[in-house]
């Protein structure tokens, strides 16, 4: 916390006091931090666990291992944008619960199929999109719920903490993946995964303390929001090409300012007038 004070040579200035325990007291971020902790692991197994379950139990080709790989990342491009808007209307912790509940049946669903021999390569594909667009989703819910749950003097030290338990589950969940593919085969290290959206679930489960319902005041329609951040998104990347493009270095587009915008910007908001 800040407060303001008074030095010996008269000059007014800020004295900040660290709390020395910060987050470590706070049971309701702990269980958070759990459980993310646990869950990212398991997402690390499921990202390379997967796609050897494609290849040695299916034998898919290169072609099909490569739109496994794209039907998890395309949902970020296709409901990002729509996320941020919906998630910025409802309570946060139940898409955070809902999310984890149902990415651990489409997890575990695979070495189900498995065992009775039913699996294809097209369920792989529906699971696949379908927790990616669950993930899409529960990020942004995450982002959204972190600061009502902290308070926003904690917020940095909170994110410190989770982009390090992300950083390790990184560093560790490959290794671990392969172990367990070694010993268990790929199907069955999924259940990994499934375990840990249990855990995540539970976790959040326990939180006691109570989410503001967000204010539901005159807003504009959903696609509105959208189109206005896609349109923000589109303004933005314009540019950023524009400076790069005619202040190649750092040192020259540091002094171009963030007002001057390229004819395709100025011709868009003197439309949107």
């Amino acid at each position: 916390m800040a407060r303001r004070s008074l030095s010996d040579n008269g000059v007014m200035g800020f004295r900040v006091r660290i709390d020395p325990n910060g987050l470590w007291r706070h049971p309701d971020f702990l269980r958070l931090w759990i459980g993310q902790t646990v869950s990212g692991l398991g997402s690390q197994v499921t990202l390379l666990a997967l796609p050897l379950t494609a290849i040695l139990v299916l034998e898919a080709t290169p072609g099909q291992v490569g739109l496994l790989t794209t039907l998890g990342f395309a949902p970020s491009l296709i409901f990002g944008l729509l996320a941020g808007v919906w998630t910025d209307r409802v309570r946060r912790r139940p898409i955070l619960v809902t999310s984890d509940v149902l990415r651990g049946a489409l997890v575990a669903s695979v070495p189900i199929a498995t065992w009775l021999g039913v699996l294809r390569i097209e369920q792989l594909y529906v699971v696949e999109f379908i927790a990616g667009t669950l993930l899409v989703f529960s990020s942004v819910a995450s982002s959204a719920y972190l600061p009502g749950l902290v308070g926003r003097e904690h917020v940095t030290d909170a994110n410190a903490k989770l982009f390090t338990s992300a950083s390790a589950a990184r560093v560790a969940g490959p290794g671990l993946a392969g172990v367990l593919v070694q010993l268990l085969t790929a199907p069955i290290a999924l259940l990994l995964d499934e375990f840990s959206f249990a855990v995540s679930a539970a976790c959040l489960l326990l939180i006691r303390r109570p989410e503001l319902v967000p204010r539901q005041g005159a807003r504009r329609s959903v696609w509105g929001e959208v189109h206005e951040g896609l349109y923000l998104v589109l303004r933005d990347a314009c540019c950023a090409r524009w400076r790069c493009r005619f202040a190649p270095t750092a040192s020259s587009r540091q002094f171009l300012r963030p007002s001057r915008r390229c004819s395709w910007c100025a011709t868009s908001d003197s439309s949107r007038r």
